[in-house]
């Protein structure tokens, strides 16, 4: 939180200039703007600054303008700043559409936001500060000729041609220390992103909700059985406080999920597959153990961790979790289970899994394919993984598949009752009495008995740990 002389030192180098569209209200927008909310803010008494930084990464790479075409050179800072969206250039990556980055500016307040990258360029080291707003567009004819205008507005050094380009060398250095930034220098490259006037609910337990959600969605490459080339390790901090993370495998049910991970790492689980295509679509491991207690901030209201996990996590090789698919729950509730189904890396397999997801990425949804061999085979997969979400609480003895159930017997039940109807319902050797007598213990009686077959599986463990830092 900025208040005082650091809150105007902010003011003064971050955003010296503020658009019109940005400050006065605009005849073309039917609703409040929130993008007034820069103007707003700036003009407070205090400012929120939410941080989120990454180390040992490539940062934002590559040329600063679209239309420098590279084919050699990754294009993180165009498909950043300039692309709204772009499809996906690296192998088994995670994400395809930009989702992810629109969501930055959807927690601004202001729809704002400043960063930081210590990247390289034409293969050499460089450092970058930009800033950046993303609203609506509208409409300028204070000149007298009206024209159209994007929304989108950026903060850095004029390029000399009536655009931005981002601050760069020495200078961004010096404006990233001067606005608090972590240091950087090549041996700490990546990128720092700080969103402008966060939407943050005062009442809310900010740092539970922070810790059950990088854990609940990073914890894959938490894990300790996951590489070291792949782990990453998160720390969080609000208002100078470090804010401790604990190893997903002492925080149930993580616990349970880490050791399922482990086994499909390792293809010791059950694969799926396509009979048609001949195919093998992932795998799929399944843990179950006593449940055991869950920690403070998972017992909270509006937890997102489940007070009893029956759970399959789904995801690609990215090791990233799309969505938790749930279950049947074991009937005796000391008794908890987590799966994880990871795809298989296959390019054409991998493809049509990813090809599936939403922009959000936190679903498979089949019917975003076009009809063909893609959508069979992740219609195929979720099929699969449903049966066994299902079932594996209950003996298998007992999910029976529709496409398994013999003919109807109800025509051969009710021929059979007529043939009933016109005997004695005393059974054979029996006479018949005159109607209304008493029954005796001597009527015939059929009883049915269910016995429960409890699983014969074995209790697991698993193992968890993270990788960005976030400052309040």
């Amino acid at each position: 939180m900025l208040s005082g002389s650091e809150l105007e030192q902010f003011r003064a180098l971050a955003f010296s200039e503020i658009p019109p569209s940005l400050s006065e209200p605009q005849a073309s927008v039917t609703e409040e703007d929130e993008a007034q909310g820069l103007h707003r803010g700036l003009l407070g008494s205090h400012l929120g600054i939410f941080e989120i930084a990454d180390f040992n990464t490539s940062g934002l790479a590559g040329p600063t303008r679209a239309d420098e075409i590279s084919e050699v050179e990754d294009l993180d800072f165009v498909n950043f700043f300039r692309n709204v969206g772009a499809a996906r250039d690296t192998n088994l990556g995670g994400g395809t559409y930009g989702y992810g980055k629109t969501s930055l500016y959807a927690l601004s307040g202001c729809s704002t936001i400043i960063v930081d990258s210590q990247t390289t360029c034409a293969r050499q080291p460089v450092r970058r500060v930009m800033g950046c707003h993303l609203g609506n567009a509208f409409q300028d004819d204070h000149d007298g000729t009206p024209k159209r205008y994007t929304g989108r507005h950026w903060w850095g050094r004029e390029d000399g041609e009536g655009g931005v380009d981002p601050a760069e060398g020495d200078e961004a250095t010096q404006l990233a220390d001067a606005l608090g930034f972590p240091k950087r220098d090549e041996a700490r490259m990546g990128t720092t992103i700080a969103i402008i006037a966060p939407h943050i609910d005062e009442d809310a337990d900010l740092s539970s909700e922070l810790v059950e959600s990088v854990l609940w969605n990073f914890w894959p490459r938490m894990c300790e059985t996951t590489s070291p080339d792949r782990k990453i390790s998160i720390t969080l901090e609000i208002e100078g406080i470090d804010v401790p993370i604990p190893v997903p495998e002492t925080f149930p049910p993580l616990d349970l999920y880490a050791q399922a991970l482990a086994k499909a790492r390792a293809c010791e689980g059950k694969e799926i597959q396509s009979p048609r295509y001949k195919a093998v679509l992932g795998n799929l491991a399944i843990v179950h153990g006593l449940r055991s207690p869950r920690a403070d901030i998972a017992q909270r209201d509006g937890s997102l961790l489940p007070g009893r996990s029956a759970h399959i996590a789904l995801m690609r090789p990215v090791e990233l979790v799309v969505r938790y698919l749930p279950g049947e729950a074991f009937p005796d509730d000391r008794l908890e289970w987590a799966g994880v189904f990871i795809c298989s890396d296959e390019p054409d397999i991998e493809c049509a899994f990813a090809d599936a997801e939403p922009p959000a990425h936190d679903d498979w949804i089949p019917d975003m394919l076009p009809k063909g061999r893609e959508k069979t085979l992740v219609n195929v997969a979720l099929r699969e993984i449903r049966l066994e979400a299902q079932t594996y609480a209950q003996p298998k003895s007992l999910a029976v598949r529709t496409e398994q159930k013999g003919p109807s017997v109800a025509g051969t039940a009710t021929k059979l009752g007529k043939l009933l109807g016109q005997t004695s319902s005393k059974g054979p050797g029996r006479r018949a009495s005159g109607g209304g007598g008493r029954k005796t213990q001597e009527d015939l009686h059929i009883t049915t008995t269910f016995r429960e077959a409890r699983p014969s599986r074995e209790p697991a463990c698993c193992s968890v740990r993270s990788g960005s830092e976030q400052r309040w």
